[in-house]
């Protein structure tokens, strides 16, 4: 479990059934979608599988329950994506605050330019990425049975 430091919305859905935030070490990336619906400044939605076992969270769950975990960024900028493979694990999640140098280079200082959040995972197999942002907001998080 891991503190981030940085606002995320409804994010007391999570810590109110875990205590605190997950690390997200180990967490398998199932679904990656991103959506400019005609928006200068997409946005990046992340569905994520936490490792462990949460049937104690879910009575009367049949077997082992994993938690589905689903994040939405927006105003994505600068998106580095690579090596999206059928498996695709984190080894690594990190979301801080921006720097002064985090903008859109196009829009040069205006105050629109910057963005809030720095967000980057690295791999244990598969997805990595590296993104600014403006907003992370938790979707939903809900039990899902894992074989």
């Amino acid at each position: 479990m891991a503190s981030l430091g940085v606002k995320i919305e409804n994010s007391i859905a999570v810590t109110s059934l875990l205590g605190e935030w997950p690390d997200l070490h180990d967490a398998e990336i199932v679904r990656l979608a991103l959506d400019s619906d005609g928006t200068p400044s997409p946005t990046l939605e992340l569905e994520l599988v936490l490792p462990g076992n949460y049937s104690a969270f879910y009575p009367g769950s049949s077997g082992k329950s994993g938690l589905r975990l689903v994040l939405r960024f927006g105003r994505v900028l600068r998106l580095r994506l690579a090596n999206f493979w059928p498996q695709n694990v984190i080894l690594e999640f990190t979301m801080a605050a921006a720097g002064p140098q985090d903008r859109d280079e196009s829009l040069g200082d205006r105050p629109e330019a910057r963005r809030a959040l720095r967000v980057m995972w690295t791999r244990s197999v598969g997805c990595e990425a590296s993104f600014l942002c403006d907003t992370a907001t938790v979707v939903r998080i809900a039990p899902v049975d894992v074989a």
